[in-house]
């Protein structure tokens, strides 16, 4: 697997993510914000 920045990566999940919520109906917009993307997010600047 190539090497991937940190930034890649992110946008790869994201994608991943988008795709999957898809399938995940029945979570709310605001559920998927604070359980999905937040620790996204936050990640890239050193975790939680």
């Amino acid at each position: 697997m190539a090497d991937l920045s940190s930034h890649e990566l992110l946008e790869k999940v994201m994608r991943i993510l988008d795709e999957r919520r898809d399938e995940l109906s029945g979570i709310s917009d605001d559920v998927w914000e604070a359980e999905c993307m937040t620790p996204l997010v936050l990640l890239p600047m050193g975790g939680l």
